[in-house]
């Protein structure tokens, strides 16, 4: 019997010298690096992907990590921190002018962002979310902007919002740079900025807690009907040497979209998790104005990335237009 264990352990080990041991799907996971901006509902679909062993799946650990701002986010992966980030998409138009080497293989949400503003803001100006939306519009002059960073998708909309209302965005009101989701509830709680742009459940919460209000929805904004807002982004390189890699991270967050709109209990229940500060009601109603802005499998359209790119250039995010065709910076080659 000894004698036999040995012969077992002989093979065995020529096996594995011959690199015949172990099977290709025994192999370790692969880590990767994955990023998003801020602690919003609206990146859903990436906390799912992870919780429910989507990434797992396709033989990945994936390690999640809030950077506080999409500009950071971008930074990373260009940088080489971080292998796929899910963020705002006009952090892809300003790579691109850049030449920075990145491209958008996915969108996950929509436009979901809204304007939320402080209680005492709104009574002031004796404005409610009802008001007509020139009114609403009208009213921002001399506001403060809470924005996560300068550069970012919240600091490019506050400055196109007030350009739409006919006002200069430097001149006119404050832009306040105060950080993540946390940070902007505290400074319209303490009176430090007016408006904050946020996707929910944020703006729910705020209005559930008593001292703000969704004065302006995105469905309130034409331009904001179809408009990309939340797209997965890798490296140039991985999409054209790595493209298995790339297939793999997009089917993953595929099927986090996925289940947020076919499966919105378990979606609930699985995300509340991530979010228990958030009162259930809340909750809800939050999960569906995102559901509403959710893309199946993440596949986009050109008109989406036309209608970012004019308002970024009316922001003068960007100083001149880019080509928005698919192959430029954004691609639907790994969606299945």
């Amino acid at each position: 019997m000894t004698a036999m264990r040995g012969i077992v352990a002989l093979l065995s080990a020529c096996l594995l010298a011959g690199g015949l041991g172990v099977p290709e799907s025994a192999a370790q996971p692969r880590k990767i690096q994955v990023a998003i901006p801020v602690a919003a509902l609206s990146f859903g679909p990436v906390y799912l992907a992870r919780d429910k062993g989507f990434f797992a799946a396709e033989g990945l650990d994936a390690q999640l990590t809030v950077v506080e701002s999409g500009p950071v986010a971008t930074q990373a992966l260009a940088g080489g921190q971080m292998d796929v980030i899910v963020t705002g998409a006009s952090d892809v138009l300003v790579s691109h002018a850049k030449g920075v080497p990145l491209i958008a293989v996915q969108t996950v949400t929509r436009q979901t962002m809204e304007i939320v503003a402080r209680r005492g803001f709104v009574e002031e100006r004796r404005l409610t979310p009802e008001t007509p939306l020139a009114q609403r519009l009208a009213a921002l002059k001399g506001a403060r902007f809470g924005i996560t960073k300068p550069g970012a998708l919240t600091d490019t909309v506050a400055r196109w919002l007030l350009k739409k209302a006919g006002y200069d965005p430097i001149r006119d009101a404050e832009i306040v740079a105060v950080g993540g989701a946390g940070s902007q509830m505290a400074g319209l709680r303490q009176n430090k900025v007016d408006l904050i742009i946020i996707s929910p459940p944020i703006g729910p919460q705020v209005e559930h807690e008593g001292y703000g209000v969704v004065l302006i929805p995105p469905t309130d904004i034409p331009e904001f009907n179809e408009f990309v807002l939340n797209t997965t982004l890798i490296r140039r390189e991985v999409a054209e040497r790595q493209p298995e890699l790339a297939a793999k991270m997009v089917r993953a967050l595929g099927r986090g979209i996925n289940v947020m709109l076919d499966q919105p209990e378990e979606s609930r229940r699985a995300l509340a998790l991530h979010f228990p500060k958030i009162h259930p009601a809340v909750f809800g109603v939050s999960l569906e104005r995102i559901r509403k802005r959710l893309v199946r499998d993440g596949r986009m359209v050109e008109a989406e990335w036309r209608n970012l790119m004019a308002l970024s250039l009316e922001a003068e995010l960007l100083k001149r237009p880019l080509d928005t065709k698919e192959g430029g910076f954004w691609t639907n080659r790994f969606i299945r």
